[in-house]
């Protein structure tokens, strides 16, 4: 038998034949998101061309060969990520799977590396927030048949269905409650812009800033933050310009820390002085004075229905298919950091 025989038959080699995306591919023969009839017929009758089996090892993961569930996150010392992923443990346990957690600390390399591991320690399947750079892997590990979930993707091509925030919306309603106040010159701290999550949340307070016909001042915009201390100086940044911003929105609960010690230590009242609202409501938001007003993203809810996406999977297509995304809306929730600038 020549090599081109004995090679198994990918995904990518029915996607292909089919002429489709490996993601559409996935979706048909997985029996999930939509597509159209003739998509479908295609996609099926490719596979049955081709011979086409699905990967041994996903498959037998799927009989439940294993108890495991993969998560792979950005920063374990972020408290949002810690909380989430104590919340996907819970709602794992809940079906009687463990959960492995792999941390990235924003490295792509270091987030490709614990996919591949996850995969060669045989989970029963994978949620990741991957990074662009990570992409290909990704859609590779989806085409050999390991179920997979993503979070904060906007990429539909890779084949696994999405659980989502709607962060534009949020940031647009937090802006335009800033607007509502008064405010003018409004500045947002943001995470990597790299990140899908994070370009929305500064779309959504562009548009809100549009909408009212207020400044768009690109000093105002403080992106690509990963650490504290960043965030720190990008307020006492925006604390030096020659027109102050009367009212500020982080991106995190970890930027919202930070800009706020800064407020402090260059003794900036909150809010006489700037109204601040934050991404994430940490328990001591409602505890601190002034109580921070805070977008509340609901982790539990994402966590559950990330869990129950993958789970839905490995046990197979039913009745209805997957959606391609599911999306969380958020709340905001105002207490006494907002008020009319002075």
């Amino acid at each position: 038998m020549t090599a081109a025989k004995s090679r198994r038959v990918t995904l990518k080699d029915v996607a292909r034949e089919a002429g489709v995306s490996i993601g559409m591919a996935s979706r048909v023969l997985g029996g999930y998101g939509s597509y159209s009839a003739e998509t479908a017929r295609r996609v099926r009758e490719a596979a049955r061309r081709l011979d086409y089996r699905p990967n041994m090892l996903a498959r037998s993961l799927r009989l439940g060969r294993t108890r495991a569930i993969g998560l792979v996150v950005s920063y374990l010392l972020s408290p949002t990520w810690t909380s989430f992923a104590r919340d996907i443990d819970a709602a794992a346990a809940q079906h009687s799977y463990q959960t492995l957690v792999g941390t990235a600390a924003s490295d792509p390399q270091a987030e490709q590396e614990y996919l591949r591991t996850l995969v060669e320690h045989r989970v029963a399947g994978i949620i990741a927030s991957p990074s662009p750079a990570s992409e290909p892997l990704v859609a590779e590990i989806v085409a050999s048949g390991v179920p997979m979930v993503l979070l904060g993707s906007s990429n539909g091509d890779l084949g696994a269905p999405r659980v989502n925030a709607a962060d534009k919306d949020a940031a647009r309603r937090a802006t335009e409650h800033l607007l509502e106040l008064g405010h003018r010159r409004v500045a947002v701290v943001a995470g990597p812009m790299e990140l899908w999550p994070v370009r929305e949340r500064v779309e959504g307070y562009r548009d809100a800033l549009r909408a009212a016909g207020a400044e768009q001042d690109e000093d105002l915009v403080a992106p690509g933050i990963y650490r504290a201390d960043d965030a720190y100086q990008a307020a006492r940044r925006l604390l030096d310009l020659p027109e102050r911003p009367t009212a500020v929105l982080t991106g995190n609960e970890l930027l919202a820390g930070a800009v706020l010690h800064c407020l402090k230590d260059r003794d900036v009242s909150v809010p006489d002085e700037l109204s601040v609202v934050t991404f994430d409501d940490p328990p001591w938001a409602a505890f601190y004075r002034p109580a921070l007003t805070a977008v509340r993203v609901p982790r539990p809810e994402l966590a559950r229905l990330a869990v129950e996406t993958l789970l839905a999977q490995l046990a197979g297509p039913g009745d209805e298919p997957l959606p391609d995304e599911r999306v969380v809306d958020l709340d905001l929730i105002v207490r006494e950091s907002t008020a009319p600038p002075s």
